[in-house]
């Protein structure tokens, strides 16, 4: 036995290595894969202490194939979903800039890389209305919060205690 190991002392300090490499990254998997603590505590030392029967442990109990294979599956469905509505997407900014191209010609550059670099098509039936400063939005936004009638998205940073701030509020209260 001693000469074998004499004569093979290489290719056990190589495997040795594979081990230990190997034991490093099922490790650093179990840690990043396992949700609990002391499910990660527990099979890290599992496969520390019960080198071959730790590591079989772990990949008959410890991976869930049937999550994973279902998470494979969502994330195929998925892609093909968000493929379809960059088509979808796609194929109706073309048709807005077809439909008005004697308007548009002068812009289209403008048009083209703003889709190309954000995805923001180009859509029909839009009105757009500047309001310069707060004596001209907030009536108007008053206005429309009242008009609601299924749902309201707003987002402020800032929110005071003031006039604007109580007659939001009041209008927000009232349509809850």
């Amino acid at each position: 036995m001693k000469e074998f190991l004499e004569q093979h002392h290489i290719l056990i300090l190589i495997l040795e290595t594979l081990y230990f490499v190997g034991i490093i990254l099922l490790s650093a998997k179990i840690i990043t894969d396992t949700k609990t603590t002391s499910k990660t505590l527990a099979y890290l030392l599992l496969i520390i202490f019960l080198p071959i029967i730790g590591i079989l442990i772990y990949f008959f109990f410890g991976v869930n194939y049937r999550k994973n294979k279902f998470y494979d599956f969502k994330v195929e469905r998925n892609e093909k979903i968000y493929d379809d509505i960059k088509k979808f997407i796609k194929s109706s900014h073309h048709k807005v800039l077809e439909s008005h191209q004697k308007e548009l010609q002068k812009y289209f550059s403008t048009f083209s890389f703003l889709f190309n670099a954000t995805q923001s098509p180009l859509t029909d039936s839009n009105t757009v209305e500047l309001l310069i400063n707060g004596e001209e939005k907030f009536p108007k936004v008053f206005e429309v919060l009242k008009s609601a009638k299924h749902h309201i998205h707003l987002e402020y940073y800032i929110f005071e205690d003031d006039y604007i701030g109580q007659e939001l509020s009041n209008i927000l209260i009232e349509k809850a």
